[in-house]
Formats: structure tokens, sequence, C-alpha cells
């Protein structure tokens, strides 16, 4: 009965209550596996990734055939950049269901974060013309193919998706992130037309103020092109809860605790290793011609931004990304080291 209490708390919003019922449930019946899935459930829709991880892999332990974990589970991997696990969990669950749409879309995801971008368009082709109704699938394939190399082919699978959906934000900020594709004068009359019918959701609005942006720019109508872009990034501030002084705290705690001594008294607990592992800089700074320098070497991988780092220090303090990083220096030596190999 407590089970069923709880997850009418959380379908009611109230996933505070729900969770600290799961929390008393579990002290009692710690293995649990629908209580250890619901409450690693919530913890993922906060963006607590590692406990959500940590109660997810219990509960599948439990219940190895609880395939809603699993999913779960998955894109809490992909999150964290753990993308050959996600893509385990993934075949996993297409062995009991091959057919089941978001399970293969699940796989075609995590092909395309290990960069495996040949099978991942395979799927995604598949789903589209099992869906050949769906826009979405149409957009997804066509990204697929875009990440491929296949632009001519993504562009007509846009254009597919927009023949079926015509206000698919998605699908006509696809064609405007393609850098060096023009709309046309009839594109950006139809958009312009799309915008005047209140119908239009909220998401849809704000891609097509943004692909709007990106056709008058094109067409150096650069007031017009503004005024576009800021009303599709008010829409978007409108549902980022982003509160400032949680990101000042953080980086205070960081310059407070990480000094020049702390790292001084630990030389050497780290990895041995001389290679380089990462760049960092600020956005607009240049750190990704940085990173192109450097790939020109041939004994240098350039990837792309990572969250590598971010995933470690979470991993590392059992706390959620933005959430302190000062845990880390409770760790012993090999644990220390264990993370920079690990890196």
């Amino acid at each position: 009965m407590r089970l069923l209490e709880a997850a009418a708390l959380r379908q009611g919003g109230k996933s505070g209550q729900a969770a600290k019922l799961l929390r008393e449930f579990l002290s009692q019946y710690p293995d649990d596996a629908s209580a250890l899935y619901m409450l690693g459930e919530i913890a993922a829709s906060q963006g607590h990734d590692k406990p959500a991880l940590d109660l997810l892999t219990r509960s599948l332990k439990a219940s190895p055939s609880l395939h809603t974990a699993r999913a779960i589970r998955a894109n809490v991997l992909l999150r964290m950049g753990s993308a050959s696990a996600a893509l385990e969990d993934a075949q996993c669950l297409l062995a009991d269901q091959p057919r089941n749409p978001d399970y293969r879309a699940l796989k075609a995801t995590a092909l395309e974060a290990v960069e495996d971008y040949a099978a991942s368009v395979e799927i995604w082709r598949a789903l589209a013309e099992d869906h050949p109704d769906s826009a979405g699938a149409w957009v997804r394939y066509g990204t697929a193919l875009r990440l491929l190399g296949r632009r001519d082919d993504g562009i007509a699978a846009y254009r597919r998706a927009i023949a079926i959906e015509p206000s698919s934000g998605d699908a006509w900020w696809a064609l405007a992130d393609l850098k060096t594709f023009r709309f046309e004068d009839a594109d950006v009359a139809r958009m312009e037309a799309l915008l005047t019918r209140a119908e239009i959701a909220d998401a849809d609005r704000e891609r097509l103020h943004f692909a709007l942006g990106k056709a008058n720019a094109d067409r150096a109508l650069y007031e017009r092109s503004f005024g576009h872009y800021a009303k599709g990034n008010a829409l978007h501030r409108a549902k980022v809860k982003h509160d400032p002084a949680v990101l000042s705290a953080y980086v205070a705690g960081c310059k407070q605790h990480f000094t020049a001594d702390f790292f001084a008294r630990r030389a050497g607990h780290g990895s041995p290793s001389r290679a380089p592992i990462f760049v960092v800089g600020m956005m607009r700074a240049g750190s990704t011609l940085v990173e192109q320098i450097l790939a020109s070497h041939s004994q240098i991988e350039g990837t792309r931004e990572l969250t590598d780092l971010s995933a470690r220090v979470a991993a590392a303090s059992g706390r959620g990304r933005s959430q302190g990083a000062q845990p880390l220096a409770a760790h012993g030596t090999a644990r220390r080291r264990r993370g920079g190999e690990a890196g």
C-alpha cells in the first residue's frame, strides 16, 4: 500500500513526499526492486544522476527484467557520459522487445554517443520507415544523416518532416543549423505565417523564431534577425530554471578549497601519466580552435565538448554536478589515482 501511495504522490507532482515515503519503506525492505526503481526515477528526473544510477542498478540487481528501470538507467548513463554502458542496456532491452520504438531510439542515441553513426543511421531510417507519419522520426533520421556527412539526404529528411508537420520547430531549426544552408523566400514566408497562428506550441514557436533569425541574418536583415532571436530567447528563458547564486557559491567554494597549497600537499596522488587530457576554456574564448590545432598532430585526437570532467566529479563526490567538489579532498591516494586513470 505504501508503494501505491508513493506512486500516487509522484503522479500528483509531490515528488518530495513520495521520496520520503520510499526511503522509509526501503529502510525496512532495502532490496525491494519497485521501491528502488521509483526512488531512482525521482532522482533521475531531478538531475541527481549518481544517486539515480546507484538506485536503478540496485533495482535491476533485484529484478533484472524491470525494463522501465533499465531504460531510465540507460538515459542516466548517457547524461553521465557512459555511452558504452548505456548501449549495453539498450541492447538488453531490445533482446526482449526488438520492435519497441523507444528502445530502438535509445540504442540509436547511444550509438551516436559512441560515434558509430553508420549503425545509428540504419536504426533511425528503419524507425522513419516504420512510422512514416512521425515528423520527429524524420528529424532524428535527418540529424543522423548529417552526422554521417550525408548533408543533402539530411535536408530531404528534414523537408519530409515539415511536409508531415508544417509547424515542426525542430525541423525548421535543424535546417537553419546547417551552416551553409540558405532558406528560400517561400520558406521565410511560410515560417512567418506559422508564427501568426495562436495554436503553435511555445517550443515550436521558439525554434521558428531562431530559424527566422538565421534566415534574416543570411539576408543581411540584421534588425529583423535580432528581433526574432530576442523573441526566441525570451521563450527559452521562460522555461530555464537558473539561480546564479548557486554557481557563484560553487565557484567561491572551489576557490577557497582548492588552493596551491592543497595541490602541493597532494603532489603525486593522481595518475602519473604526462599525457594532456583536456582543454578548458570559457565559451567563445577560442578553446575549439586550440583543440583543432592540437588535433592536427597525428598522436592527438580531437573529440568534441565532453562531460567527462563533471561526471568524474559527480561520481567521486557522490553528488550532483552542480554540487560542491570539496568531498574530493577526503579521498585517499589510491582513490585519487583510480579517478585519474579512469578519466
